[in-house]
């Protein structure tokens, strides 16, 4: 959160950018909301990955890719076929960088702000969901069967 909030006043000083005070926090509450559901993601990528512990690493590059290539950071969703626009959909970062969007553009519905927010909300819930079904599902095995190791 803070290196995601310390490159955004960066960022915002090098192009010499300036925002209301009221879109500057609207913003800063989207990014600690994106960092929040991407660390969702993260924790059921890195649950999966824990099966193959070699492996953590090159999922983590994996993740960090696709989110940077397909969510809007690099090239807009837009771009990308229909089938591969739904998947972002589903991935954090993408509804909430939009929003910061808007937000910083300025003259864009607060009630088109508020869905997008909500999106990136409800995408976060789910990887949540799924976070705590998949690690349960492996504590679940581990117990039955004795081979539950913290390592």
């Amino acid at each position: 959160v803070a290196s995601s909030i310390l490159t955004f006043f960066v960022v915002t000083l090098a192009f010499q950018w300036t925002f209301s005070a009221g879109s500057v926090v609207i913003a800063l509450a989207i990014i600690v909301l994106i960092c929040v559901t991407t660390f969702f993601l993260t924790v059921a990528v890195g649950a999966v990955a824990s099966l193959a512990p070699r492996i953590r690493n090159i999922c983590n590059f994996f993740v960090t890719l696709a989110i940077m290539s397909f969510c809007g950071v690099s090239v807009p969703v837009r771009f990308w076929p229909g089938w591969l626009q739904l998947l972002c959909n589903v991935l954090p970062v993408t509804h909430g960088l939009e929003a910061i969007r808007l937000v910083l553009g300025g003259g864009h519905a607060a009630a088109e702000i508020l869905r997008l927010v909500g999106l990136e909300v409800v995408v976060g819930l789910g990887w949540l969901g799924l976070s705590l079904l998949i690690i349960d599902r492996f504590a679940e095995a581990g117990r039955a069967d004795g081979t539950i190791e913290l390592v």
